[in-house]
């Protein structure tokens, strides 16, 4: 059903924080390829990292050769972080994210997903204008998906009227539940719209946790994913704490095992 299953950037490598940029990041795509990952996920922090390979053409380069040499999927797909604490409005962020544009065309076909805090949701028009403004700059061959963690009125009221080519929602299954703990029931309201998914699951207090052992009903979403035929990339964004090979192996094989 679904041949394309990446996950996250640092999931592979052992630390005690959630996400963090991995020390060495090349070893990531070889621990990937052996684990049958169609992808890594790169992300971008808040603040500009030197280290990550993204920010330099030497560096966009080396991981464009590295997917070659690795997956087949040749699609660089990366979630900038950026714009969480950072003001969306701010001309320093319009900057930002035009650089970022302008780095995807690097890449001959690139996913970027961005999320969006639920606020900026207020004024729909002003953040439709602004949007416009700045992703008509963006490669034909990069495709945007934003990740909304809010009511499903202003969801599909926003990406409805955005009216911009390649452009959908990320369903994030483990922050949409927190909110909401039915997500079956709120994704078949927006699927039409998805193009990216990322998996987590969660604990009673929240955190996150190795997929089937928290409270999110995967059997009934991977059915629901099936019943309408939907077929888009998912990131594993999973726990994996001390242990990053064994818990990407067997959150993998779980998914799997859903198919």
């Amino acid at each position: 059903m679904y041949k394309n299953i990446g996950i996250f950037q640092g999931r592979l490598t052992q630390s005690s924080v959630l996400q963090s940029f991995p020390e060495n990041w090349r070893k990531e795509f070889f621990k990937a390829k052996i684990l049958n990952f169609s992808y890594i996920e790169f992300f971008l922090e808040e603040n500009i990292n030197s280290q990550n390979p993204f920010w330099s053409k030497r560096g966009r380069n080396e991981i464009k050769n590295l997917m070659q040499e690795y997956f087949h999927s040749q699609t660089f797909y990366l979630c900038d972080n950026f714009i969480i604490k950072n003001n969306l409005y701010d001309k320093a962020s319009k900057s930002y994210l035009k650089k970022v544009l302008l780095n995807l065309k690097d890449f001959k076909k690139s996913k970027l997903i961005l999320p969006l805090n639920s606020h900026y949701l207020n004024d729909l028009q002003k953040l439709q204008i602004y949007l416009r403004n700045i992703l008509r700059i963006k490669n034909t061959n990069t495709e945007i998906s934003f990740e909304i963690d809010c009511d499903i009125k202003k969801n599909l009221d926003f990406i409805k009227n955005l009216n911009i080519p390649n452009v959908g929602i990320t369903f994030d299954i483990g922050n949409i539940f927190l909110k909401n703990r039915s997500p079956e029931k709120y994704f078949l309201k927006i699927y039409k719209y998805v193009n990216h998914i990322h998996i987590k699951d969660r604990s009673p207090n929240g955190k996150n946790v190795s997929l089937g052992s928290g409270l999110i009903n995967f059997k009934n979403f991977f059915y629901t994913l099936e019943k309408k035929n939907l077929k888009c990339s998912i990131t594993l964004e999973t726990y994996r704490k001390y242990t990053p090979i064994t818990s990407a192996f067997l959150n993998l094989d779980y998914i799997k095992r859903l198919m």
